[in-house]
């Protein structure tokens, strides 16, 4: 009996599912949202031959826009990281926070100002590799930390 419950609860969730990993559901609206998924298929790199460039001021231009649109230090944060994917079409997906020290909670309005940051961001110039476009991860610090 337990074991038929078991497989039976995996075998329906795996279906309800569908093509999505496990804990990736789709967002409303997800064509539009920063946290649209990428297949599961298309790998990620973190480092690619030619890396992604920001369109508006390269480098200087991303930490430009971070610095006017820091969100606010949550209590007991040193640091607060942003790690998020440039997709092949050369647009910010997939945000994920991080946060030093890493057993600090991340309050849920700080992900609302990512989010709001991750819109306001232009498109990149895709990274390549072998001549191909490629997805790659970067990180970039929303707050420097503590010195």
């Amino acid at each position: 009996m337990g074991r038929s419950v078991v497989t039976l609860g995996c075998t329906l969730s795996l279906s309800l599912l569908g093509h999505y990993g496990w804990g990736q559901v789709p967002t409303p609206g997800e064509n539009n949202s920063p946290f649209r998924l990428l297949p599961l298929y298309e790998p990620e790199y973190s480092y690619a031959e030619r890396m992604p460039f920001y369109k508006d001021g390269g480098n200087k231009g991303l930490l430009a826009l971070i610095a006017q649109n820091r969100p606010t230090r949550p209590p007991g944060v040193k640091g607060l990281f942003l790690t998020f994917t440039v997709d092949k079409n050369g647009k910010p997906t997939q945000p994920r926070v991080s946060a030093v020290p890493s057993d600090i909670r991340i309050p849920t309005s700080t992900y609302y100002e990512v989010a709001r940051l991750l819109n306001q961001m232009k498109d990149f110039v895709p990274a390549q590799q072998k001549g191909n476009p490629v997805n790659v991860s970067l990180t970039v610090p929303l707050i420097p930390m503590n010195k």
